[in-house]
């Protein structure tokens, strides 16, 4: 964080300057960021000195750029990590709902004084007037009032005099038009404001923080098993609401896609009547939801399901229904997460349990393609998730697992190495190398679920397992062709500042590696010649996998930036300055700019200030007026280890953020 907390210095200390003079800085060098935070996965940079202009005001250049860095999408606003959309149509607070929902959020929820006051601002600019929705209702209780990711209202709260009155069945709260107030849910003539959480969650999923999963109430109709495919196609399973709070969320998201539908959760009892069991293989809690008089298994109902939102007194409440009636919708949740494909996390790690069968060694082989192993659950829990993850593939086989005893009989060890430890879920009798050859481990079929030794020639399903942790960024040029000595590129191990390599002229560079999950890739060049500049590919690696043995995570992607260029013609450079005094040197765009730099750097204060949020991006730009277009320069508090005090921070997977700081 040293070189943040200098950029941070500078910010403060720079008062916006004269254009000329930033002219004859910024003529001088351009500069090319690029800070990598190893995923699964490899981009090629291709890099030359010929920006391209584009016809766009400076305040939509910046509101752009801006918007790409922090993940909100088009038309949203972002405030304290969470993105904002006043939307100018009249709607019914469930149809409002719906939209959001199908926008990949909720309604907005202004929880603090803050919040309040900047959708107050927000929705002013679509119609001051106006009465807008938010997440806000007390359909569940008359008073008690309740955000629509199930939490209880808090302390802070911005009623209008004698309100809320309950005047007319009043359980959807509104601005009106800029005091809280009680209305009837059905009234069609209201606007809204949507909010959606930049979390990682798949297309259509929406982020719930209380939980820190992904959720989406689907509008197909499935049997049970059906259903549970359609999750595990995304990386996720069934919804499992253990808690009220989450509970109460999954319901506003059904209603919001139908009010009037039966929807599958992950909740069973298949396996012994009564014994309900969630997706992942943990027993029913001491929160439940169930409907009087439920379950009642009346006619060989295993698994649970919601009752219409119009259901009288069992609505929103659970049922058990028959898992083969293909007539119910269903929820899914996915763990937001940096995973490759098909993959899911559970803890720092990312698993995947394959449909073919191979032998044991030829499973491995598939598994290290991913720079993985076969998956080694060390703990009950871990356990539970291979069971659940499994399952999802096929209940009626077993599966390969990480370890073996090849190396000495009875002495069982990991896929890595090390011992088992005190954690070891045999079956009766097991291992017990029947037939004097079962030295390879596997998980026995549902419902079992013990381990097993078996002949490691055995065809078997698999489960591989990516570590999140110990991958680093690796950089290849592909072609490199500067103007020696007065263009480079230089590499930095991002989180130290530590040049791993400086480099110009035509010979291609070795390979870089990071010492961490950061790097940065500076382009510096002086704009007198133009040759063909660099390409250059990189990629995520294992850090634990030694020398050669390096294995990408996925194949390679290709980024273009920009196209080899010819020999750069003598005078474009004044050419480009009477261009600047002729169309950009005016009192007006200079204060528009000056305006505009002042805000993005009080953004930036503010989230040092606040901290990193695993979920958000928190970044700033400098916007410079040069050359007729606009140049940006951009700080931002990158996840880094060491960089936050966040434990969530910490529990991220690898991620990897491009950005480039160049002459739009």
């Amino acid at each position: 964080m040293a070189h943040l907390a200098a950029m941070s210095d500078e910010l403060q200390r720079r008062e916006p300057v004269n254009p000329w003079s930033s002219m004859m800085i910024f003529l001088a060098w351009y500069r090319v960021m690029l800070f990598l935070l190893a995923v699964g996965g490899s981009t090629i940079l291709e890099s030359s000195a010929a920006p391209e202009k584009r016809d766009l005001s400076i305040a939509e250049k910046v509101d752009s750029f801006v918007r790409r860095l922090e993940g909100c999408s088009s038309g949203y606003q972002i405030h304290n990590g969470v993105c904002y959309k006043a939307f100018n149509t009249p709607k019914n607070f469930r149809d409002a709902s719906s939209i959001c929902a199908a926008d990949g959020g909720t309604l907005a929820m202004p929880k603090d004084a803050g919040t309040n006051a900047f959708l107050l601002s927000l929705k002013n600019t679509v119609d001051q007037a106006g009465f807008f929705w938010f997440g806000l209702v007390d359909q569940h209780q008359e008073g008690g009032w309740e955000w629509i990711d199930g939490t209880p209202l808090g302390s802070y709260r911005s009623w209008g005099p004698g309100e809320p009155n309950n005047s007319d069945d009043e359980d959807c709260a509104e601005f009106f038009p800029s005091a809280w107030n009680d209305a009837p849910c059905s009234r069609a003539d209201r606007k809204f404001i949507c909010q959606k959480i930049p979390a990682g969650c798949p297309d259509g999923y929406v982020y719930h923080q209380p939980s820190h999963l992904c959720y989406k109430a689907f509008n197909d109709k499935k049997t049970y098993n059906a259903a549970v495919a359609t999750c595990a196609s995304a990386g996720g399973t069934l919804a499992m609401p253990y808690d009220t709070v989450t509970n109460k969320f999954l319901i506003y998201l059904k209603n919001a896609v139908d009010n009037n539908a039966l929807f599958r959760f992950g909740l069973t009892d298949h396996h012994q009547e009564g014994g309900w069991m969630w997706e992942d293989n943990v027993a029913l809690g001491s929160f439940r939801a169930w409907g009087p008089g439920e379950p009642n298994n009346l006619r060989n109902e295993d698994c649970a399901e919601y009752f219409p939102g119009t259901h009288g007194s069992k609505r929103n409440t659970w049922n058990d229904g028959p898992c083969t009636d293909a007539n119910r919708k269903f929820i899914c949740q996915v763990t937001p997460s940096g995973c490759p494909s098909g993959y899911q996390q559970h803890g720092r790690n990312c698993y995947r349990a394959y449909s073919e069968k191979k032998s044991y060694d030829a499973a491995t082989a598939v598994c290290r393609v991913g720079s993985g192993s076969l998956a080694m659950p060390r703990d009950q829990a871990t356990h539970q998730f291979l069971i659940t993850l499994k399952n999802q593939v096929d209940r009626a086989a077993g599966f390969w697992l990480g370890f073996d005893d090849r190396s000495q009989e009875g002495g069982w060890r990991y896929a890595d190495g090390t011992r088992l430890g005190s954690f070891q879920p045999w079956n009766t009798g097991e291992p017990n190398q029947y037939g004097g050859n079962e030295d390879c481990g596997m998980i026995n079929l549902d419902p079992n679920n013990k381990w097993n030794d078996l002949g490691c020639s055995s065809q078997l399903h698999f489960i591989c397992q990516i570590s999140l942790q110990g991958h680093v960024a690796r950089l290849t040029f592909l072609d490199f062709d500067l103007e020696n000595r007065y263009d480079h590129v230089t590499v930095l191990d991002g989180c130290s500042n530590r040049e791993l390599g400086k480099f110009t002229g035509t010979s291609r560079p070795p390979d870089v590696s990071s010492s961490g999950r950061t790097m940065e890739v500076v382009f510096t060049t002086d704009h007198s010649v133009k040759e063909r500049g660099f390409k250059a590919r990189y990629y995520a690696v294992a850090n634990h996998v030694a020398g050669s043995g390096k294995r990408e995570l996925s194949d390679p992607e290709e980024l273009e930036l920009g196209e080899p260029n010819e020999d750069h013609e003598k005078g474009m450079l004044e050419e480009d300055a009477a261009m600047l005094e002729n169309n950009i040197l005016s009192e007006k765009v200079e204060v528009g700019w000056k305006n505009q730099l002042n805000s993005v750097r009080s953004s930036f204060l503010r989230s040092l200030q606040q901290g990193l949020h695993s979920e958000t991006l928190k970044a700033a730009v400098m916007a410079v007026n040069c050359k007729g277009a606009l140049f940006l320069l951009l700080f931002t508090a990158a996840l880094c280890d060491g960089s936050s005090s966040s434990k969530s921070t910490q529990d991220q997977p690898p991620h990897i953020i491009l950005i480039v700081a160049d002459d739009l």
